[in-house]
C-alpha cells in the first residue's frame, strides 16, 4: 500500500441507532466555579455520539478537502443505501450523510440522531459501509480508509458470513474500529450484562482479531484517548544544499565542501488560526444555505428561527488622518448643509484613503522616518550549513535540543560525498565532539 499522506481519508461512522440506545446514564461534568461536583443524565447514543462529533470536529479544524467523513445508521425504520436499491436486502440501513468534507452543518446533522424503534443488524451496516465507501474511492487506491463501528451489543442479529466481510476489509486494507458502549476492558466490567451483549461482545472480538488493521475498545477509553494529544505524521520534502566544513571563502584549500539534502523530523504544532463570526438570526421555512448552522430555535410568533454564525471577511485600508483646521466665522445653515458637513467631518476623523500602490517602505529611525528604495541589493547568501567551531559532548545544555530536528544526509548519487560525510560524522564520534 502506498504510504499515508496528510488528509486523503475517508472515515466511515456505523452507528448503532436501536431502540437499547436509549437507556440513560449518568455522566460526571467538570466541577462547577464552587467547586461542587456536577452531572447530567444523557442517552447511551449522545454519550457515544460525543465520540463521533469530536472526530469531525477535528476534521473541520485541519480544513482540508481530502479528508472526509460519511456516517451509516442502522437500527432505522427506513432502509436508504446503496446495496438495498442495487441488490436488495440489508434494510434498516440508512446512508445518513454521504461522503463529503465535513462542514458544521456535518455536526448538526449528527447531533440530531435518535433511537429509532427497529432493531439493526451490525454486520448490514458494515457491508453497506464497505461498498458505499469503495464506490466513493473508485480507483484511488492511494488513499486510506477507515470505519468505525459503534454499538452496544444489545441487538440480536445474524452472524454468518462474517468471514467475509472480515477478507474484505483485509483486501481493501480498511482500518476499522470497533467501540462498544460498555464493553468489557482491563479496568471495567459490566455486571448484569445480558446474554444477548455477552454474545455479541465476543463475536466482536473475534471479528476484530480477524481484521489486519482491527482495533477494539469501548466508549469511555475511546473518549478518552480523544482527550489526548495528537501527532500527526507530515513527509516534508528534502532540500539540496552545501555542507561546508572550515572557511570557504578565505582558506578555499583548507574546506570541504559536501553536497547533502536536509529534511525536518519533527515541526512543532501550532494552534488552529482563530476565524471571526457574527451572529445572525432569520426566519426560515426551508433549510438555511451555507455551512454555519449551529442552533435551532421557535420563534415568538410558532415560526422556526435558526441562529447562524457567518463569517466576517476582512478588508484593509490605508488611511492619511487629516490636518485639523482653524475656526471659521459663524453663519446661518440649512438642515441639507448641516448634514453634509457632518458627513465630511466624519470623513475627515477616519482620514483620506490611499490606495497600496502609492505606498512606500520606511523605517524609523529615531524621529524621523528614512524612506527605502525598492531596488535595494539583497546580502548574497548560500544555501547551506557550515561548521563554524566544536564544543565538547558533555558541555551540552539539553534545552537546545528543544525544538524541531533536522536530517542531515549526503547526496544519494555521489558516493565521494557519502564517504566525507561519514567521516566526519565518525571522527566526532571518536573524539565525542558536537558541530557548532
Amino acid at each position: 500500500m502506498p504510504a499515508d499522506r496528510a488528509g486523503y481519508t475517508v472515515t466511515m461512522f456505523v452507528i448503532d441507532v436501536s431502540p437499547s440506545l436509549g437507556k440513560m446514564r449518568t455522566i460526571q461534568l467538570p466541577p462547577g466555579p464552587d467547586g461542587k461536583l456536577r452531572s447530567k443524565g444523557i442517552t447511551n447514543l449522545e454519550w457515544a455520539l460525543e465520540f463521533v462529533l469530536l472526530k469531525v470536529h477535528e476534521m473541520i479544524l485541519n480544513g482540508r478537502k481530502t479528508d472526509q467523513c460519511g456516517v451509516i445508521l442502522f437500527g432505522t425504520t427506513e432502509s436508504r443505501n446503496c446495496v438495498h436499491l442495487e441488490h436488495g436486502g440489508y434494510e434498516n440501513v440508512t446512508e445518513y450523510i454521504s461522503i463529503t468534507q465535513p462542514t458544521t452543518k456535518t455536526l448538526d446533522m449528527i447531533s440530531a440522531i435518535r433511537p429509532s424503534t427497529v432493531h439493526g443488524d451490525a454486520l448490514d451496516g458494515l457491508i453497506v459501509a464497505i461498498q458505499t465507501q469503495t464506490n466513493h474511492l473508485g480507483r484511488k487506491a492511494s488513499w486510506t480508509c477507515k470505519i468505525v463501528l459503534i454499538t452496544d451489543g444489545e441487538s440480536e442479529f445474524a452472524t454468518s458470513g462474517w468471514e467475509k466481510a472480515a477478507e474484505r476489509l483485509n483486501e481493501l486494507d480498511v482500518h476499522t474500529t470497533i467501540i462498544g458502549i460498555d464493553f468489557d476492558d482491563e479496568g471495567y466490567t459490566e455486571k448484569g450484562k445480558s446474554e444477548p451483549k455477552r454474545r455479541n461482545e465476543m463475536f466482536y472480538r473475534e471479528l476484530e482479531s480477524q481484521i489486519v488493521h482491527g482495533r477494539l475498545g469501548s466508549c469511555y477509553l475511546a473518549l478518552e484517548d480523544c482527550a489526548l494529544p495528537e501527532i500527526k505524521f507530515i513527509k516534508p520534502p528534502a532540500k539540496n544544499i552545501t555542507f561546508t566544513i572550515g572557511d570557504h571563502e578565505f582558506k578555499l584549500g583548507e574546506a570541504i565542501e559536501i553536497s547533502a539534502r536536509v529534511h525536518k523530523v519533527t515541526v512543532e504544532a501550532s494552534p488552529m488560526t482563530l476565524k471571526k463570526f457574527i451572529k445572525r438570526e432569520s426566519t426560515t421555512c426551508n433549510d438555511v444555505h451555507g455551512d454555519t448552522t449551529v442552533e435551532s430555535r421557535a420563534g415568538d410568533d410558532g415560526g422556526s428561527t435558526r441562529t447562524t454564525l457567518v463569517a466576517v471577511d476582512r478588508e484593509k485600508k490605508y488611511l492619511v488622518k487629516s490636518q485639523p483646521e482653524m475656526g471659521t466665522e459663524t453663519e446661518t445653515k440649512t438642515q441639507t448643509q448641516v448634514q453634509e458637513e457632518l458627513a465630511q467631518e466624519d470623513e475627515k476623523k477616519s482620514g483620506m484613503q490611499v490606495h497600496a500602490d502609492d505606498l512606500v517602505k520606511g523605517h524609523k529611525y529615531g524621529a524621523t522616518w528614512v524612506i527605502m528604495e525598492d531596488g535595494l541589493e539583497k546580502l548574497p547568501t548560500k544555501l547551506g550549513i557550515e561548521v563554524i567551531g566544536f564544543m565538547h559532548a558533555s558541555k551540552l545544555n539539553r534545552s537546545y535540543l528543544m525544538g524541531e530536528v533536522h536530517c542531515l544526509s549526503a547526496d544519494h548519487n555521489s558516493a565521494h560525498d557519502q564517504i566525507a560525510l561519514s567521516s566526519f560524522i565518525r571522527a566526532m564520534v571518536i573524539k565525542d565532539v558536537l558541530a557548532i
